[in-house]
């Protein structure tokens, strides 16, 4: 079960992290169309606030990704009884 988990949070930190550089290298493309389509009409006030809930929310993603991940990484600490309470 052990393994499980530590397969399942590296998966998931590759999948943080994959989906980091994605929304890194589209962020600069989308602000630019962003311009543009402001300067074009009215309906680039819109697509302004979709693309930054889109950005908003694949940033949301990869923070609980990376979080869960390194949560399912982490050995939990093992409580172990003291000699006095053995005996009693």
């Amino acid at each position: 079960m052990k393994v499980l988990r530590k397969i399942a949070g590296v998966l998931l930190l590759i999948f943080a992290g994959i989906l980091t550089i994605a929304t890194l290298a589209t962020i600069p493309n989308g602000i630019s169309e962003t311009i543009k389509k402001i300067k074009e009409s009215s309906i680039g006030i819109a697509f302004a606030f979709g693309t930054l809930v889109g950005i908003a929310i694949f940033g949301v993603l990869i923070y609980f990704s990376i979080k869960f991940g390194l949560k399912l990484i982490k050995n939990k600490s093992v409580e172990i009884d003291s000699i006095d309470d053995i005996g009693a």
